[in-house]
């Protein structure tokens, strides 16, 4: 608990419709390794099918060591997440 309650807040990571997912999942054990909370997803399910659904799978299975740590958000969309993500005091870049 001690160590949870030093992460930082003040930045996130959003993530949008990655080309690769076992990538996003990859990032999210370097992430947690740097003390950040809060990440963002886009993810468009329709795109995963196929080997991107299976490649999805086995990456979130290596990944959830870090990612039972994080604080994970889904948004439906790029405009959801910006509206929300702003709302919030957040920059965005790109």
């Amino acid at each position: 608990d001690d160590v949870l309650s030093k992460r930082t807040r003040n930045c996130r990571f959003l993530f949008e419709n990655p080309a690769n997912p076992s990538n996003v999942w990859a990032c999210l054990r370097t992430i947690d390794s740097f003390g950040i909370q809060n990440i963002d997803l886009i993810v468009d399910s329709p795109r995963y099918q196929g080997k991107a659904a299976l490649a999805q799978k086995r990456g979130m299975r290596t990944a959830m060591g870090s990612a039972q740590w994080l604080t994970l958000r889904n948004y439906a969309s790029t405009k959801q997440a910006v509206e929300d993500l702003k709302s919030q005091g957040y920059r965005l870049y790109a």
